[in-house]
């Protein structure tokens, strides 16, 4: 059975606190690897000198260790390429970040 789904739902409970929007729905979210437990999540910020990316990552790696049942490691990566951009935010989101 895949945790993908449920990693999903735990990473939509993680906000960017400067803009009120989750992190999946920002576009943020560029890849979720599992296998037997062992995840991976490849994501991005707004920009390289964002000063919450230990927060977030922390707070992704937290909420998936916490949410999600069977999960035996969790490692976050930094993905740079494509950078990130307005575009990537989901459509209802977007209207609340302007």
């Amino acid at each position: 059975m895949s945790l993908v789904p449920y990693i999903i739902c735990a990473l939509q409970e993680v906000y960017d606190p400067e803009v009120g929007v989750n992190i999946v729905d920002l576009g943020l979210v560029y890849g979720i690897l599992e296998d037997q437990g062992n995840v991976r999540i490849q994501m991005s910020m707004t920009h390289r000198s964002c000063p919450l990316t230990s927060y977030i990552t922390g707070m992704t790696e937290a909420m998936i260790r916490q949410s999600v049942s069977g999960v035996r490691s969790v490692a976050v990566e930094l993905v740079w390429e494509p950078k990130w951009s307005a575009d990537m935010v989901e459509p209802t989101s977007r209207n609340r970040i302007g």
